[in-house]
């Protein structure tokens, strides 16, 4: 069950109300180090679940375990040593199940199993704030690129290069703090997505200033026919800068819905669990 474990076992003996009968109470205290395997695929939003298993050498024929409705089991909060980073439930569930010994000469013995089951919710405010909103000024800070004009591109792309190198730099930071898993969490969902984000970002201001400069080159080149090919020549950066706007717009209106579903994702996740 758990490193450590000592047992203390008492009794007591009450009267029952119904036709006399006493009642001979066996008291069980277990005092020891447990452990839990944690899912965190809703990391920092997780709720786990804690379970002791207890069972008996006796089989189903001999005991069977029934929960007492009429004493409710709960949790002693106020001796949890963890409060500032975890939320103690106080509710207690109870399964049973059945144990067969595999690979046992007893193997036809069938054992009762009583599973006690209890939860505790992450509170997510350091991650929040050191995380998730250090992410966002990040990637909000790269919209600011926008407001440089087209001609300037190496100093668009110099932002968001030195942006995005300070977000994969920010996230190794983070995961030094957690365990190491092979699947993603909800914080590394937003973080890699942010990435993502910044190396669009980048790619759209190369592109930008691909279309910039080749038009320059054309319109040097360019003898103007008509009224459409004289202001083209004469202001070779509007066509360039409608795209830019166009861009800005796009990823912004991106960026704010993308926002927006992670905010109603974390309140579902919290209501659902």
């Amino acid at each position: 069950m758990g490193d450590s474990l000592r047992d203390d076992k008492w009794y007591s003996i009450n009267k029952t109300n119904e036709n006399g009968l006493i009642e001979i109470v066996e008291h069980q205290k277990f005092k020891g180090t447990f452990w839990e395997r944690m899912e965190l695929n809703h990391f920092p939003y997780d709720v786990q679940e804690l379970s002791i298993s207890l069972t008996t050498p006796l089989t189903i024929n001999d005991i069977y375990f029934i929960e007492n409705k009429q004493k409710p089991s709960g949790v002693n909060r106020t001796v949890f040593s963890d409060q500032q980073s975890w939320h103690l439930y106080e509710h207690v569930e109870f399964s049973f199940e059945q144990h067969r010994e595999e690979y046992s000469l007893n193997y036809d013995q069938i054992h009762p199993v009583l599973i006690c089951t209890w939860h505790v919710g992450r509170k997510c405010g350091y991650y929040i704030w050191n995380a998730y909103f250090l992410i966002f000024l990040i990637i909000s800070a790269s919209l600011g690129t926008f407001s440089i004009p087209p001609s300037n591109s190496h100093g668009r792309l110099q932002i968001t290069c030195t942006l995005l190198l300070t977000s994969v730099t920010f996230r190794w930071v983070v995961n030094k703090s957690l365990p190491t898993i092979s699947y993603l969490t909800a914080l590394d969902i937003y973080a890699i997505a942010s990435i993502v984000a910044l190396c669009i970002m980048n790619i759209f201001h190369g592109v930008v200033s691909y279309l910039y400069y080749n038009q320059i080159y054309l319109v040097s080149y360019l003898t103007p026919n008509n009224t459409q090919e004289l202001q083209l020549s004469l202001y070779p950066e509007y066509f360039i800068c409608r795209i830019d706007h166009y861009g800005f717009y796009i990823l912004s209106v991106t960026f704010c819905l993308y926002q927006i579903l992670i905010l109603l994702w974390t309140f579902w996740i919290d209501g659902d669990e």
